[in-house]
């Protein structure tokens, strides 16, 4: 299971993907972090999105979310309702580990 996640803090944040495996969806266990913001398309955040298997592999969708202007007060939130979003792909060949963005 993935999720949203700001990782350093009870509030809104930069969101990454948490991941959870869960034999039951009763009993969890936490895994590193799957996406974190890395590239320039997703600097501001990896948003919502969904993952697929095929032949082996996993593929993670999502949006990526680059502020137009960021809060100077608060860095990890938006000033003006003016972003940009791109459709972003990541693959990963066993489901465990995540390749760094290029």
């Amino acid at each position: 299971m993935f999720y949203q996640h700001y990782p350093y803090a009870c509030e809104w944040g930069t969101m990454h993907w948490g991941h959870l495996v869960s034999p039951d969806l009763i009993h969890r266990e936490e895994r590193a972090i799957a996406l974190r913001p890395s590239v320039k398309s997703d600097c501001d955040g990896c948003f919502s999105g969904c993952a697929i298997e095929k032949d082996g592999k996993l593929y993670l969708y999502y949006t990526g979310v680059k502020y137009m202007e960021a809060d100077p007060q608060k860095p990890h939130q938006l000033l003006n309702d003016e972003l940009v979003c791109e459709q972003m792909m990541i693959i990963s060949e066993d489901g465990k580990n995540f390749p760094e963005k290029n």
